[in-house]
């Protein structure tokens, strides 16, 4: 009986730290997106200097991101010149 109550405790344990990183996942998209309230923002940056980890996190989120984006802003880019090469075409 033990055991399974054990099991349990450890999958709610689980389930509460996926929940908590969703939480944070959704609070570090919303700053980079500059759409975070500032009691939003106050709850990530004390999140982040909690630890290590959660720095670490962070910043490889936000490198992503950058990342990301870049690469959408080419992809525009190219789209636009492709467009004005055909244009010229007709």
């Amino acid at each position: 009986m033990l055991l399974i109550r054990d099991i349990l405790k450890h999958h709610k344990e689980e389930v509460s730290m996926l929940h908590e990183q969703i939480e944070y996942n959704v609070l570090i998209s919303k700053y980079l997106d500059n759409e975070i309230s500032s009691e939003e923002k106050k709850q990530l940056e004390f999140w982040i200097i909690q630890s290590k980890e959660n720095k670490a996190y962070f910043r490889e989120m936000a490198k992503s991101w950058e990342e990301s984006t870049i690469a959408l802003q080419d992809k525009t880019i190219v789209r636009n010149q492709l467009i004005k090469f055909f244009e010229r075409q007709n």
